[in-house]
């Protein structure tokens, strides 16, 4: 509408014009020519003129249109291969009903737009090829950077710059590893006084880092340098602790002063080259006065040869085949046999401190259980020893317990040491299966020797006159406290009278004892006998208990002692009755004649 109003009001604003200068022309020509034929003409030509200049007018403005339709055109070009760059949908032209003006005006501002985010885009990637650049230039690698035509993606350009991260992080912590690194080389260079030889080492201990490249070859330089070093110093270090043990050894052969060798181990503390270079000069002059004193160093040497003989087990035969022992042409070649003899079994005792340690160890608790079995089949065993009965009972079934598992680790070693060396081990001439074998087989022939005497004993004492008697033991000492030695003597269980009286009449012996040990004077129940009943009791029950203890922990000696014995019909023990297992037995009329219960301590 409201460009209809223009174009009333320009045809207006034209119509007026022309009919004001027409009339003003025409009034001209009329005054000048009149009203003729020429008139006619010059209004020809004035329309004509009038006529062409509209046309012209109309021409330009349609070149007009078309220069702006080719720009236009142009625009939309520019537009289009911005959406390509830039990963865009184009936009939809035209839908609008914009007038071309304004489509160009939309155009130009679209794309100046987008121009500029595209040149901020170029510059960022830009920006991250020059990093990765760099980065890759400090790491040693070849470049890839993001290309600049086409415009990669958005998802592109982020999965580069979490690439670049990678990359930094890399390289900070390779330029970690290069400073830790440097900071071991610069210690070693200092402690082994190393001059650097080549440029790549000088460029390392340089002060200035910023031109270094932690490149992977670099890297793997580094390494080696520092490897090298480490080697060198693991080198030094060894040979000044040769140095070290060589020096003690001679200054023990020497028997030098303690305050030479503390002001020398002083002076020579850290491992440095000024160590190793003190520690060679003092090993030299102690070499000066070792040649010099000889004979003494040969028979120190051979001192410490015995005991390292009698560390390692070393049997006599072993032994004399290092027959330079016994030579006396002292030399140093001598002395260099001896010192190889010493640091060979140094060496043997160090690799096989666990099988010595363990075999002394055996040893010892061997001699240990073997004192004990002794104290326990003494004769005099409970005589005044209270507690120490139950005390060396328990350490000897601990040793009985321990000692199976120390010989079952030493027949362990022992077979790897087999393995490994391709012999078996020995000590004093014999392997551990043949030690372990010969002892326990010693102690069975020991225990079958002693059973065999005590049964010869017990043969000889069973005369027919003392079966018929009552033990001499009063019963109630076999069962006084637990304190008493009754782990190794088990109770004669009680009999009735028919079964007593039966064995004695068939072994042809009185079923009564001598008379001289009756009381016949104490026929009724007294006072005194109602106490001692209650002790009878008191001790029944302390035995009971004692006894199921004792039997739980009986001995091997005696289980082996028991059943030598059990066939025997005129042992005490065989009569023992499993289903009555009281100490005292409760007789069916007291007899307070027959033992002492005033002196019974409960």
């Amino acid at each position: 509408m409201a460009a209809l109003n223009n174009f009333e009001q320009l045809l207006q604003n034209v119509t007026n014009i022309s009919e004001e200068k027409t009339k003003k022309w025409w009034d001209v020509v009329v005054s000048m020519m009149g009203t003729n034929d020429v008139t006619v003409h010059w209004s020809q030509i004035f329309v004509k003129q009038v006529t062409e200049l509209f046309d012209e007018m109309i021409d330009e403005s349609i070149q007009k249109r078309l220069e702006m339709l080719n720009k236009i055109e142009v625009l939309l070009q520019k537009s289009s291969s911005l959406c390509k760059d830039l990963n865009i949908k184009l936009p939809s032209y035209g839908s609008q009903q914009l007038t071309l003006c304004e489509e160009q005006e939309y155009l130009l501002t679209w794309i100046s737009r987008h121009e500029q985010k595209l040149e901020e885009i170029k510059t960022e990637i830009k920006k991250l090829n020059k990093e990765e650049m760099l980065l890759m230039k400090s790491l040693g690698r070849t470049p890839c950077p993001l290309p600049v035509n086409p415009l990669p993606c958005n998802d592109t350009i982020t999965k580069f710059k979490a690439h670049l991260e990678e990359l930094e992080s890399l390289k900070f912590e390779r330029e970690e590893q290069y400073f830790a690194a440097k900071s071991e080389i610069l210690n070693l260079v200092e402690e082994l006084q190393y001059e650097p030889a080549l440029d790549f080492e000088r460029a390392v201990l340089s002060q200035n880092d910023s031109l270094f490249e932690v490149s992977d070859p670099n890297m793997e330089k580094v390494h080696s340098f520092l490897d090298s070093l480490k080697q060198l110093s693991a080198e030094m270090k060894e040979e000044i602790a040769s140095l070290r043990e060589k020096l003690n050894s001679m200054w023990d052969l020497l028997n030098e002063d303690l305050r030479v060798r503390a002001d020398f181990a002083k002076k020579t503390t850290y491992n440095s080259k000024q160590t190793l270079k003190a520690l060679q000069e003092e090993v030299a002059r102690y070499e000066d006065l070792k040649r010099a004193n000889i004979e003494q160093f040969v028979s120190r040497v051979r001192k410490e040869l015995v005991t390292l003989w009698e560390k390692c087990h070393i049997s006599e035969e072993e032994r004399s085949r290092f027959e330079y022992f016994n030579s006396e042409v002292y030399s140093e070649d001598l002395l260099s046999i001896h010192d190889l003899e010493l640091r060979k079994l140094h060496v043997y005792y160090s690799n096989n401190s666990d099988l010595f340690a363990l075999l002394e160890k055996r040893s010892e608790l061997w001699s240990r259980m073997l004192e004990l079995e002794n104290n326990a089949s003494a004769p005099d065993r409970l005589k005044n020893r209270g507690c120490q009965l139950l005390k060396e009972e328990k350490e000897r079934n601990t040793l009985q317990k321990r000692l199976p598992k120390i010989e079952q680790e030493l027949i362990r070693l022992a077979d790897l040491y087999a393995v490994k060396h391709k012999k078996p081990f020995y000590s004093y001439s014999k392997t551990v299966h043949e030690i372990i074998a010969e002892t326990h087989s010693t102690l069975d022939e020991d225990k079958k020797q002693k059973l065999s005497i005590l049964k010869q004993k017990r043969e000889q004492t069973l005369t027919p006159g003392k079966l018929g008697m009552t033990s001499s033991l009063s019963v109630h000492n076999l069962a006084q406290t637990p304190q008493t030695g009754s782990k190794r003597k088990l109770l004669m269980p009680f009999e009735p009278p028919s079964t007593r009286s039966k064995i004695l009449h068939e072994r042809n012996f009185p079923a009564t004892a001598p008379s001289k040990l009756a009381h016949a004077q104490h026929t009724g129940r007294s006072h005194y006998n109602t106490e001692r009943a209650k002790r009878i009791q008191k001790c029944r029950r302390l035995s009971r208990r004692k006894l199921q203890n004792d039997l739980e922990n009986v001995s091997t000696e005696y289980n082996m002692f028991e059943k030598d014995l059990a066939h025997k019909e005129g042992c005490r023990s065989t009569l023992y009755d499993k289903e009555n297992v009281l100490a005292i037995p409760l007789p069916a009329t007291p007899q307070p004649g027959r033992t002492n219960y005033e002196n019974c301590k409960f």
